[in-house]
């Protein structure tokens, strides 16, 4: 995959976001495994794409920052509390969605790996059979 040309800086800055999504991805699934046996597959997906994007950020010799999963994993949590959530699944999916389009073009050998793991997880998601309910108007 081709990808435009960035200056190293945002590229790093690229991988590292992406790099904190799919770990945080992981551990909300990890916390969901004893609710939903679902997420440990999804949550084995979520780390070996933490994994392919951690080695590309060892490769440029930048350390990924642990601090920075809990926040973010907590924030995944506070839109989606548990596995039960009627829209929990595709939200997170739309999160690895985000790194595919984003990061995908920049990952050279790995690119494929990535791309097919989020096309494995986005094959096991399906669409609520109702919506939840839009939450009050607030003026």
């Amino acid at each position: 995959m081709d990808a435009p040309p960035l200056d190293a800086d945002v590229l790093v800055d690229l991988l590292r976001s992406a790099w904190i999504v799919e770990s945080a991805r992981a551990n909300l699934l990890r916390t969901w495994g004893p609710e939903d046996p679902r997420a440990a597959a999804t949550e084995a997906v979520a780390r070996e794409r933490a994994d392919l994007l951690g080695s590309a950020l060892d490769h440029r010799g930048v350390v990924t920052d642990q601090g920075l999963v809990d926040p973010h994993a907590r924030w995944m949590l506070s839109c989606v509390p548990t596995p039960t959530e009627p829209l929990a699944d595709l939200f997170l999916a739309r999160l690895a969605g985000w790194v595919d389009a984003h990061v995908a073009g920049y990952l050279g050998d790995d690119a494929e790996r990535l791309t097919a793991l989020g096309e494995q997880e986005r094959s096991r998601l399906q669409w609520p059979s109702q919506l939840p309910a839009p939450p009050p108007f607030a003026p």
